[in-house]
């Protein structure tokens, strides 16, 4: 028996030497059958994407020594190939691959909402069985450009929501994007899981937090009980757009800046309010007790002070102890002191 990587690499050579997927897909599904459940998905999503398997081989070796269970390797795939993830044609066939242990499944889905331009959302969604009957649901919503992959590790989080969280992302992201950091990634993935690690950060009841880069991991009870909630997605966004510039300053001010993107584009107003000022807060305390304290700036300081924050972020200037001052003329506790005196957000 071959190992996997001759496998899929005889598996490559096969499929250029045939005419296409569409003529030998008996062939195809011959050959699939007589791999393991690791190499028919592995072979499936690069034929689906049509990406050569060589060069996804070399990328993935390094990976594949680092994880440790089939679940992880397949997590790994998936981080791998989206940017390398192509929009099907509305009218393309969906292809399935059966075995006893194992069922996976592509297909192009419409769902009902349409953008304000009357442009359909299309999404892939790919269904990934393992051996023991759990499922992992990825869809792949694509539209002007940006990319939302959900990873849905909850068998009853439903299609509706999944539908509002890509709508907030379509809604906020791209905004955010043009406005915070344009050279951030168009493709983000989110996990959907109802058990997350004790030990992430909880700003809400349920735990919610940002991974790496370009994935956030949120917690499936939240959304079933809040499906309206667009301000948690918005937030973990806002950390995907400082991805780059992550270590550049305060934690406390990167908390602020992702919960004033809460409140300036979470666009369900009433759960996105600032919170009341207290006199024991400060601006240090994170945020939306930061983030308030942002907003009063706009007004009654500067109304480019957040932008020019987040430059300064991004130029990793803020180490040198002077960006407020080359911002305000002042010092972030004199301007804490003002804002106490009269912290009304009122023009």
């Amino acid at each position: 028996m071959k190992d996997w990587k001759s496998q899929t690499e005889d598996f490559n050579q096969t499929t250029h030497e045939s005419s296409g997927i569409e003529t030998s897909s008996g062939e195809h599904a011959q050959y699939l059958q007589k791999l393991s459940f690791y190499n028919k998905c592995l072979a499936f999503v690069c034929l689906e994407i049509k990406l050569d398997m060589k060069l996804f081989l070399s990328i993935l070796d390094e990976h594949k020594k680092t994880a440790q269970t089939l679940k992880e390797m397949l997590e790994e795939i998936l981080k791998l190939l989206r940017n390398w993830t192509v929009k099907n044609d509305k009218d393309s066939e969906t292809e399935t691959t059966k075995n006893d242990e194992t069922s996976t499944a592509v297909q192009t889905i419409e769902p009902p909402q349409q953008t304000d331009n009357n442009e359909t959302l299309q999404a892939e969604e790919t269904t990934i069985k393992s051996s023991n009957n759990q499922s992992d649901e990825i869809k792949v919503y694509t539209l002007n450009g940006f990319t939302l992959t959900i990873i849905n590790k909850v068998q009853d989080f439903g299609q509706e929501i999944q539908e509002r969280i890509f709508d907030t992302f379509n809604k906020v992201y791209p905004k955010m994007r043009e406005r915070f950091n344009k050279e951030a990634t168009k493709n983000v993935t989110l996990i959907v899981d109802s058990e997350l690690n004790e030990t992430a950060h909880t700003s809400l009841f349920y735990r919610h937090y940002f991974l790496a880069n370009k994935t956030i991991k949120i917690h499936s009870a939240h959304f079933k009980e809040t499906p309206l909630d667009t301000g948690t997605i918005t937030h973990e966004l806002m950390h995907v757009i400082h991805w780059s510039y992550r270590n550049s300053g305060p934690l406390w001010l990167i908390e602020g800046l992702a919960d004033y993107a809460r409140w300036k584009y979470g666009y369900d107003t009433d759960q996105e309010k600032l919170t009341n000022f207290e006199s024991k807060h400060n601006y240090t305390d994170s945020y939306k007790v930061t983030a308030r304290f942002l907003v009063w700036l706009e007004v009654k300081v500067n109304d480019t002070v957040v932008d020019r924050l987040n430059e300064g972020l991004q130029k990793k200037q803020y180490q040198n102890g002077t960006l407020w001052e080359e911002i305000t003329q002042k010092s972030v506790d004199d301007l804490w002191n003002e804002y106490t005196k009269n912290p009304d957000l009122s023009k």
